[in-house]
């Protein structure tokens, strides 16, 4: 794969999403937020992990079924609120753009099945306020998607990279080398079980060293659990600086579901 490419049109095939490239221009309907759904899913199948990295919730299920196709509201309420935190920091905000937290706030509603709910978003707030969705009539937690668009988005400007070469790279590393991990996370003050997901896209591109520089070790981690609403408890995209023992990651960005 090669990244120093030119930007490219936004309805890419086999691209993370079918809708633009950017968060502002998601999808507005139910037929173009499920192709953004399989899109997403495509050629993410990995052949199962063994009992030993994964959860017994997780240890028949690939990565694209995770984290894009699994129904995630099944126990969540109908008119539930779910509100995420999140933050970026960026060691030279000059070069990386601004360092800032935020909030992402979902109101659900029913949707035409008892899995399914109608999504109304709220991304970021004042300045941050960026337009998305409303997602109709999905059972899937559209807040991955919403996290890597942003991601994907920044990163090709800072990169100067095919948005294509990006999500090519992110779906490659979900198929083929993820790390599957039950662990437990603290939610109500009680342990419950959950499944961490590990994947470091742009690790064996060593065409394209020099243009990735840190992002080279950029680590994606994805946790679930059943007992969070909506499923997905927290991504972190982490790059660290590998440059300096004990030095603050050139960037990371972090998301997290909110307890009430």
């Amino acid at each position: 794969m090669r990244l120093m490419v030119p930007l490219v049109a936004a309805a890419v095939a086999g691209s993370l999403s079918a809708a633009s490239l950017v968060v502002p221009a998601l999808a507005q309907t139910v037929r173009a937020q499920t192709v953004l759904a399989q899109a997403v899913l495509a050629q993410t199948t990995t052949a199962p992990a063994t009992p030993a990295a994964a959860s017994p919730a997780s240890a028949q299920a690939d990565v694209g079924e995770l984290l894009f196709e699994a129904k995630h509201f099944k126990n969540t309420a109908p008119d539930a609120k779910i509100r995420y935190t999140f933050r970026r920091e960026a060691a030279d905000p000059a070069k990386l753009m601004p360092s800032f937290s935020d909030e992402i706030d979902f109101r659900l509603e029913p949707g035409s099945t008892p899995d399914n709910r109608n999504v109304i978003v709220t991304l970021f707030k004042g300045e941050n306020h960026r337009p998305a969705g409303p997602f109709d009539d999905v059972s899937f937690n559209p807040i991955a998607i919403l996290t890597l668009e942003f991601d994907v988005g920044n990163l090709s400007k800072l990169l100067h990279a095919n948005p294509r070469y990006l999500k090519n790279a992110m779906r490659k590393a979900m198929r083929e080398n993820p790390t599957i991990t039950p662990i437990k996370i603290k939610l109500a003050g009680k342990d419950v079980d959950a499944t961490q997901i590990l994947i470091k896209p742009f690790a064996d591109d060593r065409d394209n060293r020099d243009r990735l520089g840190p992002f080279l070790n950029t680590t994606y981690t994805f946790v679930i659990s059943d007992a969070v609403p909506g499923s997905i408890y927290s991504i972190k995209i982490d790059t660290p600086d590998t440059s300096k023992p004990d030095a603050k990651p050139v960037l990371l960005e972090e998301l997290k579901y909110a307890e009430n």
